[in-house]
């Protein structure tokens, strides 16, 4: 019986710390976060999924700048900072929105020389960003890789498993700003979220 209880209890704390140990990791390596979860609400149309975006550019990517920390404002146990990539993007076309200054600041998660080539945008890298606005005036993907296409020969490609974007993978560029313009043009918001 009290081997019974041992096992047990041995079993238990390699399970709760294991369960603990991928939040933790989850919490603080948004590249986990984004490859094995999906945080984004649940919609009815590409209408409804954009309710939060407030540009959308086509754009080169001039650089990458010096990755920082910002404190994330979560009252934790831990650590709530977080690495933050800025990189400088050329605007070639407003999509959606108004942005009038010809280069606009895109933050990524992470550290570029730790995030695999895909998750942070290169220098050159033609890209259509879809993006919500920070408080002092730079940008964020509106949902992580959802907000990220690369464009090659005519063609848009992303990481993106949004449900109403996955259509879009490898497929004509034009047909794709068509239909984002759209949606973002009829945004609202789920009334479940209001």
């Amino acid at each position: 019986m009290r081997k019974s209880i041992i096992w047990i209890s041995s079993v238990s704390l390699a399970l709760g710390l294991g369960v603990s140990t991928g939040f933790i990791y989850n919490s603080y390596n948004d590249v986990a976060v984004e490859e094995n979860t999906s945080i984004t609400p649940m919609t009815n149309n590409l209408s409804e999924e954009f309710w939060n975006v407030d540009l959308i550019i086509k754009g080169k990517v001039i650089q990458e700048e010096a990755t920082f920390q910002k404190d994330t404002g979560v009252n934790t146990k831990f650590s709530s900072k977080i690495d933050i990539t800025p990189a400088t993007i050329e605007v070639e076309e407003v999509i959606y929105g108004n942005e009038t200054n010809k280069t606009i600041t895109y933050l990524q998660h992470g550290i570029s020389s730790e995030i695999t080539n895909s998750k942070h945008v290169r220098k050159n890298d033609k890209v259509i960003l879809i993006l919500s606005r920070t408080t002092d005036g730079q940008y964020w993907s509106y949902n992580f890789d959802d907000g990220l296409w690369y464009v090659k020969n005519g063609k848009v490609n992303s990481n993106t498993n949004g449900k109403y974007l996955t259509e879009f993978k490898d497929k004509d560029e034009k047909n794709f700003i068509k239909e984002i313009r759209k949606a973002a043009n009829n945004k609202k918001k789920n009334e479940n979220f209001k």
